[in-house]
């Protein structure tokens, strides 16, 4: 077996599955709705989100944690008292 071929092989063994791919976007995008709808009155699924760290560089290997940078330009204090509202009428 050549160089070329057995770093191809170790290169797949250490990238991440496309079942773990798919699981990691469906809780992004579910983590990233709820805090737009808390945060931005927003259902929006990728908005003021992004992945940070490796995962969002390309350059993860077998996974252990995603890094999710969420807009934080917002008027904190109106918005964290409209948050307990929301949750205390819930």
């Amino acid at each position: 077996m050549s160089i070329s071929t057995k770093f191809e092989t170790f290169n797949n063994d250490i990238r991440i599955t496309s079942t773990n791919v798919e699981k990691i976007r469906r809780r992004y995008k579910q983590i990233t709705k709820r805090l737009n709808l808390d945060f931005w009155d927003s259902d929006s699924e990728t908005s003021h989100s992004i992945y940070v760290g490796s995962y969002g560089r390309d350059t993860d290997v077998n996974v252990s944690d995603v890094g999710i940078k969420l807009d934080t330009d917002f008027n904190l204090e109106q918005n964290s008292q409209t948050f307990y509202i929301k949750k205390r009428k819930s």
